[in-house]
């Protein structure tokens, strides 16, 4: 997480010690995964901004593999268990997100809350 926030910051400082170079609306421009290592080795300090939120969110996808690989050698089957199922659980989502399955979901539920919010 440290290493999150300290890429953040240093690519904030970076872009503003830079010009903030295309314009503060850039501040906002998120970039595709793979540009993210072409731009940051071509010196754009929003790739480096880029690159902490994304190490942010992937911090608790690994404190949850190594909870796994902490249970398991503990042999804490229990917990090591749950914590699977909880991983398999994110990455279920994961793979239906990326699918584009989230948007039928959400249609699902949406279809159950209007006829409910319309009494």
């Amino acid at each position: 997480m440290y290493a999150s926030f300290a890429g953040m910051g240093l690519g904030l400082v970076w872009w503003l010690f830079a010009g903030s170079p295309g314009g503060v609306g850039s501040a906002s421009t998120v970039l595709p995964f793979d540009r993210l290592l072409p731009e940051l080795l071509a010196g754009n300090p929003l790739a480096l901004v880029n690159l902490g939120v994304l190490l942010l969110l992937a911090a608790p996808g690994v404190s949850l593999l190594v909870a796994i690989a902490t249970f398991a050698a503990s042999r804490n089957w229990r917990y090591a268990g749950i914590a699977t199922l909880v991983a398999a659980i994110l990455l279920l989502s994961l793979v239906l997100s990326l699918l584009g399955f989230d948007k039928v979901i959400q249609s699902w539920v949406q279809s159950w809350i209007n006829p409910v919010q319309g009494r």
